[in-house]
């Protein structure tokens, strides 16, 4: 029903910047209103040369709205179905309504902050790929089909835009409500369907090359690995006991068994900001 009646449920306000050949579609729940830190998100991306389409699925205040229409090609509100996936499919679907065809596609969501510092170089980074990649690939030892990159950033390039395989993944998506069906169908399923198509490049961060990285650190380092972890409970115990002395015989062992059982059971990018990060080059 709402294919078939498709843009009419969506609220569009054309923005101040031209589209291009790069674009990012951004997704925004913000009901008590856009957060500063947005707004330096959109311009971020308008600084590294991407036309920006802004999909709130919370209604926007006339202020915000045309503070978003100031740094975007355009801005877009709609009904909250299917959380950010749902936005995305709704965004690639007007883009092609409008005929735009990108050479090169980022999917985000405002669930993060980023960038963190002014000349942050991940998209330039990501963009030596064509085909699928993101800012954190997530594994678990054991549950290789569950591995996926996460969804807060990813991006497409040529060959994977492409590729048939992009386009059967949206048009065949089947937004949810319930956010379950959005990780399993949407975030991981996203994933599964570029790895299948052979388009998945190699990740910037996973809980390997986050180890990996904390193992080459010096004890200091370690340290300010553990304090900036959000961590609860007896973990959150052993760490305190461990960061009284840094310097201390078998604190660096330690120190890493802690973050490695960490990394390969919890969320991550919640769980040790400070490593992703590091490790990833987002500082």
């Amino acid at each position: 029903r709402r294919d078939a009646a498709f843009p009419a449920e969506l609220l569009q306000t054309p923005g101040a910047l031209p589209a291009g050949a790069k674009v990012a579609i951004f997704v925004l729940f913000q009901a008590r209103g856009i957060a500063p830190s947005t707004l330096l998100t959109c311009e971020h991306l308008a600084s590294q040369g991407y036309a920006l389409l802004v999909m709130s699925n919370a209604p926007l205040s006339p202020v915000d709205r045309q503070a978003l229409a100031a740094r975007s090609w355009r801005v877009v509100e709609r009904p909250n179905q299917g959380h950010d996936f749902g936005a995305w499919r709704d965004g690639i679907r007007l883009l092609r309504h409008f005929g735009l065809i990108p050479e090169r596609l980022v999917l985000l969501n405002d669930s993060v902050w980023f960038p963190l510092v002014e000349d942050d170089s991940l998209l330039a980074r990501m963009e030596t790929e064509d085909g699928f990649t993101g800012a954190l690939w997530m594994e678990r030892p054991g549950r290789v089909h569950r591995a996926h990159f996460q969804s807060w950033l990813t991006m497409f390039g040529p060959r994977a835009l492409a590729h048939p395989a992009f386009r059967a993944f949206w048009d065949g998506y089947l937004a949810s409500p319930r956010r379950a069906s959005v990780l399993l169908r949407g975030e991981k399923g996203l994933s599964r369907a570029m790895v299948h198509a052979g388009l998945a490049a190699p990740p910037l961060a996973s809980p390997a090359l986050l180890l990996r990285h904390a193992e080459a650190v010096d004890a200091s380092e370690l340290a300010r690995i553990l304090a900036y972890a959000a961590l609860t409970g007896p973990v959150r115990a052993t760490r305190d006991r461990l960061l009284v002395d840094p310097q201390a015989q078998g604190f660096h062992a330690a120190a890493l068994a802690l973050i490695s059982s960490t990394l390969m059971s919890g969320p991550v990018l919640e769980t040790h900001p400070y490593l992703v990060a590091q490790a990833a080059g987002l500082h």
